[in-house]
């Protein structure tokens, strides 16, 4: 644990819960711990319990929900707010969950010392429930995409989801230079990892995908305006050949020593 901050410096956003009259007082008083959070499998419970939760003001996290065989993973980032241990499916299924900080950052270890700011200012609280439910939205619409019955439109839409949190627009497209290899993506989908290599590579030769040397992610030309639902192919419909399908008979997944479960990235020197 580090060094406790100034809650509303380190989190600017939550300062439109406080009247403009009492902003200089809230940015002196309303101290909170913070825990650094280095890159590698991280425990949330090492904070503690604390009743508010943990606020991420810094870095990527990456939960892995494991389900027997299955899994599914969930990126988080500055501004998500989480509760620490906890089950991961509830008591009935036998579900774990694994933590990872792909990106170095801090979280604000939300306990009693929030008691005092949130009676003085009680839509901080508001603020961060609507943070919460944010959160499930996402997850909602994360799962609806894993629905979807082409694997390059899951690849695609769960981009594009992700980029609009973190993605960076230049003259040559949207960056999104969050670490995400093939085997994090095909855990975002619900897919397998061939699958997704075989998907990225067809989004490639399409021109709508690109991956730099340093990993990033190129997400070239507008956003898709629907998605291909049916699993009619766009080119086919076109009365061009049609694309590949990936995902249709996966083959097991292969071994692939080189890519982790999470790409991860080193905090700088």
């Amino acid at each position: 644990m580090s060094a406790a901050v100034s809650l509303f410096e380190a989190d600017p956003e939550l300062l439109a819960a406080v009247p403009s009259r009492d902003r200089e007082l809230a940015c002196r008083g309303a101290v909170v711990a913070v825990q650094r959070l280095p890159v590698g499998t991280w425990d949330p419970v090492s904070a503690g319990a604390p009743a508010w939760g943990l606020l991420v003001l810094e870095g990527l996290l990456a939960r892995d929900v494991d389900l027997g065989a299955a899994g599914a993973a969930e990126l988080l980032g500055p501004g998500d707010v989480l509760l620490p241990g906890g089950p991961a499916a509830g008591d009935a299924l036998p579900g774990t969950v694994r933590w990872s900080v792909l990106e170095p950052g801090r979280a604000a270890v939300l306990d009693d010392r929030m008691a005092p700011i949130v009676q003085r200012w009680p839509l901080v609280s508001a603020l961060l429930a609507q943070r919460a439910a944010r959160r499930a939205d996402r997850l909602a619409l994360s799962r609806a995409v894993s629905h979807l019955t082409r694997v390059d439109t899951r690849v695609l839409a769960t981009l594009w989801q992700l980029a609009e949190r973190w993605g960076r627009v230049t003259p040559g497209g949207v960056v999104l230079s969050t670490p995400l290899t093939h085997r994090t993506i095909a855990r975002l989908i619900g897919a397998r990892r061939p699958s997704v290599t075989s998907a990225t590579t067809d989004l490639a030769r399409r021109g709508v995908l690109e991956r730099r040397g340093d990993g990033a992610w190129v997400l070239c030309g507008p956003p898709p305006e629907g998605v291909d639902v049916a699993g009619a192919d766009p080119g086919a419909a076109a009365g061009g050949p049609a694309a590949p399908r990936p995902g249709a008979d996966d083959p097991p997944p292969d071994p692939d020593p080189g890519d982790g479960a999470f790409a991860t990235r080193p905090a700088p020197a």
